[in-house]
């Protein structure tokens, strides 16, 4: 250290800590306007007035969005500014970009990791896809296989259901039971404590233990006595009997609610504007929507969303007077994946009471399909009392009819719209393409396939095969009524029904791919 140096740190020791500092800041504003510079150029904000701020998003809220532009300035605009936000990089365009990587070096691996990389973003369609061409590549991959669900009995991989009928389960009320047990569970009996005993005797001992916990002071069976008080338990074990429920269950049908009057129908609007801070209600005679732009949109939806309402009663045979249904429509797709904490690859979902969508015509064209895809799962939770879970009624008839049902397009007669069915050409190739090569699912294995393993291919089966059934004789539809109306019901085994009902499937495999080959878009 030099005697200048020496004598001005001794003089003056807070202003060499002083300096250091400034010349951290310095260097942070040299990293933010020079060496960052790469990292701000991805994210645009385009104004109402049509003026274009690029830079990288630093915060967004409700109300408002902070962007730090490439000279290091921060700048804030109101959300009412704002008519539309681009991100740095579209989800989409990562995913393809990965894909055409793995196009020159194809692992197993590879496509184990995209099926990953797929999962934690919310595409979970992709991220089955990915999952099957790795166990395509290498059929013993044993992360991929428990991805999709499969097991492993006596040295071969299973799917999940055929594995569980190994060890002596069966599917009950989409429970997996035991086989020894099913009679019992058929008759409505409750295991409990290692006995047999009926729901009315279980009533009437639920009844006596809550009279005797109410007026007692003492312990009853299940009570227990603290400092002179009887406490009582926080789950009794009446409510513990039974099959034990599976992780991931959860009941897709709702109870039946009967229509509301005019005034209570615009106090529960009121309601749901005031709680979600909606400013339009558009209700159309079956559907009530929820916006706060697009209000004309809204009404067009509503009057193709009651057509198709009309064409759901007449397949499922359901035509009581029901409460309107509820859909949200968010301003847009940034806006829906904050209030829902849904990834990029979700367009729109039901959850038992609503559907969830936003507007967005420019990235997402088809959303009317996404609309009508989530109503048809709407209705079958209505109209299906017996659909306990995805997995007692099989999901290739489930999604099969959404996907069937989310290609209706109108067309107007007068002053009236009239539902047409086109053939969905992105569906058709994917379906026609895997028959080609032989990579489709056999149809014995789609008609037990459960949702782990339900990709993009077995999407488009499972509207093939509904297109089939519907649409070539009136045998078949009668069939298919006939087999629909049984699992509406909840009579019989799914599969072992469909057997019964439509034949060998190895023989109606080969009818059915017969067809699906001939079908062309324009038919």
């Amino acid at each position: 250290m030099n005697l200048r140096r020496m004598v001005f740190h001794k003089v003056f020791p807070w202003k060499e800590d002083m300096m250091k500092r400034c010349l951290s800041v310095l260097a942070a504003v040299f990293w933010i306007s020079f060496g960052a510079l790469p990292l701000v150029l991805g994210d645009e904000i385009i104004l109402e007035s049509n003026g274009r701020v690029k830079g990288q998003i630093v915060k967004e809220t409700d109300e408002y969005v902070k962007i730090l532009t490439k000279y290091g300035a921060v700048l804030t605009y109101r959300k009412d500014e704002i008519r539309e936000i681009r991100r740095e990089k579209d989800i989409f365009k990562q995913y393809q970009e990965k894909l055409r990587e793995l196009e020159y070096n194809a692992t197993a691996e590879g496509y184990y990791r995209l099926g990953i990389w797929c999962k934690e973003r919310g595409l979970r369609i992709k991220a089955i896809d990915a999952f099957q061409v790795a166990i395509q590549i290498d059929g013993d991959h044993r992360k991929a296989r428990y991805e999709l669900g499969y097991r492993k009995w006596e040295g071969k991989w299973l799917p999940y259901e055929e594995w569980m009928e190994k060890r002596g389960y069966v599917l009950f009320r989409g429970e997996w039971v035991e086989k020894k047990y099913l009679p019992n569970y058929m008759q409505g009996l409750v295991l409990v404590n290692g006995k047999w005993v009926s729901r009315e005797e279980l009533q009437k001992k639920a009844a006596e233990e809550e009279e005797e916990w109410r007026l007692s002071g003492t312990s009853s069976a299940s009570g227990k006595k603290k400092k002179g008080k009887l406490t009582r338990p926080s789950e009794p074990w009446w409510k513990k009997a039974g099959p034990k429920k599976r992780r991931g269950y959860r009941p897709v049908a709702r109870r039946y609610r009967p229509p509301l009057t005019s005034a209570d129908r615009r106090k529960r609007a009121e309601y749901i504007k005031r709680q979600g801070g909606w400013k339009y209600w558009v209700p159309s005679r079956h559907y009530d929507f929820f916006t706060n732009i697009y209000v004309d949109r809204c009404k067009l939806l509503g009057r193709e969303m009651d057509v198709m309402f009309r064409n759901f009663q007449k397949l499922f045979k359901y035509y009581k007077p029901v409460r309107a249904f509820i859909v949200l429509m968010y301003d847009n797709q940034q806006h829906f994946m904050r209030a829902t904490n849904k990834g990029p690859g979700v367009g729109g979902f039901y959850d038992g009471r609503k559907i969830v969508s936003f507007h967005n015509r420019r990235t997402h064209p088809d959303q009317p399909s996404t609309l009508f895809h989530e109503g048809t799962h709407q209705f079958q939770g209505m109209a299906i009392p017996n659909m306990f879970s995805m997995q007692y009624l099989k999901i290739w008839m489930i999604e099969g009819m959404a996907v069937y049902f989310e290609a209706m397009k109108f067309r107007r007669v007068g002053k009236k719209l009239k539902a047409i069915y086109p053939i969905p050409k992105d569906r058709l190739r994917h379906i026609q393409m895997a028959i080609r090569r032989n990579s489709y699912t056999p149809l014995r294995e789609l008609i037990r396939m459960g949702q782990p393993r339900f990709g993009a291919l077995q999407y488009a089966e499972a509207w093939s095969l509904i297109h089939y059934f519907v649409n070539t004789t009136k045998r078949n539809r009668k069939k298919f009524d006939r087999y629909f109306t049984l699992m509406r019901d909840g009579k019989g085994d799914p599969v072992q029904t469909f057997v019964q009902i439509f034949g060998d499937p190895d023989k109606l495999e080969q009818r059915w791919k017969e067809y699906v080959l001939n079908l062309k878009p324009k038919s």
